[in-house]
């Protein structure tokens, strides 16, 4: 079936999505087709979404892709939806079938000689991270603290930061349905060589892998991700430190980063942040069912200033061990600086059977310290159950929980006069939206600083809603006044992503005739160049 760019007959809109959706029907089962979109659980702005196809092979996206050509109905993939923070999975714009490829669950390949895997975009943190723990490999995944159910595909796609990396850089090969219904892949295109391509990003020529990631150009079936060796011992590293000593820090940790004495993504969270966190895992965990106000306390006692930085250090034991002596001399003017060995960790676990706060404490923190390590958890889900005064035997379900959360995630450079100049910020940001906002200070690598800057929200409340979504989008163009950009957005924050005119944004519409003639895919989707 080839796409049709102009239809002659004047179908009306409905019947148009009736006869797709019969099509995709006949073509998967009705098992794979919703004739309605879920409901809006994340509580953002409503948006209506027509049904939902759930094809299982790149062979399915294709007829799918290839229907909606034919009968004009926009789509608007998701691999398991659990975009938190940034919409989930609801289309930026209505009319929308989602193209969800949860169903596609194949690990295709796990490589123990060079360290990779091929996933498909159902396949979550927790399905790979459980499959190299089965096979008890000398590879674990660089995990994010998103929960085990995330997949991977969307997170790389989305441009992610793990524990250790940043997810772009370790992602390698792509398969792909353009929107056109073309099949591709990126790489080398010899198919005696295709080898190479889960070991080298950019095959030869110029190098499509960048379109693809915050783009709707395409429909990514299948990815190549690099896993990370397993260390022979691990530290973990934290340091509680006030807020005016902030930009030195940063200062310190890019020093440090860039000396080469460090690698990985440095967590510096405030308060807000670090007690959001633990409070509700404390009081899951506490033998002695402490109230969130008996956890605060304690919390208090061991970390009394306002931030407090996590980091790790891995490897063989002789570089862990004179890497940690040269971070702690680094952080050391700053503060008190706690190294947590394995050695370490075993006597605090030991004297927490007496010391009742110590093992609350512990116990708390135990899941945060192995992510770290590869192994993906719920518990800073958690976050959302701050207030209940009752724990929580299991994780809760973001999209139905009643509170709602928004994501603010800008880049600045990673100097101390940037952190103080951004800082500076808080206090308007937390008058505008009523609450204290929780902020993470992630130093990639040495040059730049992310911000995950987050608020909560009554999804019942819709007018709120609406209110808190314009505060963060007022201050996130506030922050470009100081050299800081976000590099990733809500669905109602598309246009700060970036100028809908100029040079990018024409030569945009250009890859989207070429991709995606008939305009089909992703409507809105980080789109400068929008064609309506």
């Amino acid at each position: 079936m080839k796409p049709l760019k102009n239809r002659e007959d004047k179908i009306d809109e409905q019947s148009q999505v009736t006869l797709f959706l019969e099509g995709c029907r006949a073509a998967l089962g009705a098992d794979r087709v919703q004739w309605e979109g879920p409901e809006n659980s994340t509580g953002t702005l409503p948006r209506t979404v027509v049904g939902v196809v759930e094809p299982a092979t790149t062979g399915e996206v294709q007829t799918v892709v290839w229907l909606a050509n034919h009968y004009h109905v926009p789509l608007f993939p998701i691999s398991t939806g659990k975009n938190w923070g940034f919409g989930s999975a609801v289309p930026v714009k209505s009319g929308a079938c989602l193209l969800s490829l949860r169903r596609m669950k194949r690990i295709r390949e796990i490589n123990l000689t060079f360290g990779y895997a091929v996933v498909e975009p159902g396949v979550t943190q927790g399905d790979l991270a459980e499959a190299l723990q089965t096979r008890q490999s000398q590879w674990a995944l660089d995990v994010t603290g998103a929960g085990r159910e995330t997949s991977l595909v969307g997170n790389a796609l989305e441009r992610g930061i793990a524990y250790h990396s940043q997810r772009t850089q370790t992602t390698r090969n792509l398969e792909l349905v353009l929107g056109d219904g073309t099949l591709l892949a990126t790489g080398f295109q010899d198919p005696r060589v295709r080898k190479l391509n889960h070991l080298y990003t950019h095959g030869v020529g110029p190098d499509p892998m960048g379109l693809f990631h915050q783009s709707r150009f395409g429909v990514v079936t299948a990815m190549t991700i690099d896993l990370m060796p397993v260390a022979e011992t691990h530290a973990s590293v934290s340091l509680n430190v006030e807020s005016s000593l902030i930009p030195r820090l940063v200062d310190v940790l890019r020093q440090v980063r860039l000396s080469g004495a460090m690698e990985g993504v440095p967590h510096i969270a405030n308060r807000a942040r670090f007690f959001s966190t633990m409070v509700p895992l404390m009081v899951r965990r506490s033998r002695k069912s402490l109230t969130p106000a008996q956890a605060e306390v304690l919390l208090l006692k061991v970390f009394p200033e306002e931030w407090t930085l996590l980091t790790s250090v891995r490897g063989p034991r002789s570089l862990a061990r004179v890497k940690s002596a040269l971070l702690k001399r680094a952080l050391k003017p700053l503060g008190r600086v706690w190294v947590m060995t394995p050695f370490m960790r075993l006597i605090q676990r030991v004297a927490g059977w007496f010391l009742p706060t110590v093992k609350a404490v512990m116990d708390a923190t135990e899941s945060v310290q192995n992510l770290p390590l590869g192994v993906p958890s719920d518990d800073p889900q958690h976050f959302l159950d701050r207030d209940l005064s009752e724990p929580q035997k299991t994780a809760p379900d973001p999209d139905r929980h009643p509170r709602g959360f928004l994501y603010l995630v800008p880049l600045m450079a990673a100097d101390g006069e940037s952190a103080r100049r951004f800082l500076e910020t808080l206090p308007h940001l937390a008058a505008a939206s009523g609450q204290e906002p929780a902020v993470t200070l992630n130093a990639l690598d040495g040059k730049v600083l992310e911000a995950v800057v987050s608020l909560t929200f009554d999804k019942a409340d819709k007018e709120a809603v609406q209110r808190l979504m314009k505060v963060g989008a007022d201050w996130l163009e506030k922050l470009k006044d100081i050299g800081a950009h976000p590099y990733r957005v809500h669905i109602d924050h598309m246009e700060q992503a970036g100028p809908s005119t100029g040079a990018w944004a024409e030569l945009q519409k250009k890859l989207t005739l070429a991709f995606d003639p008939n305009n089909v895919l992703s409507h809105g989707r980080y789109d400068f160049g929008a064609q309506e």
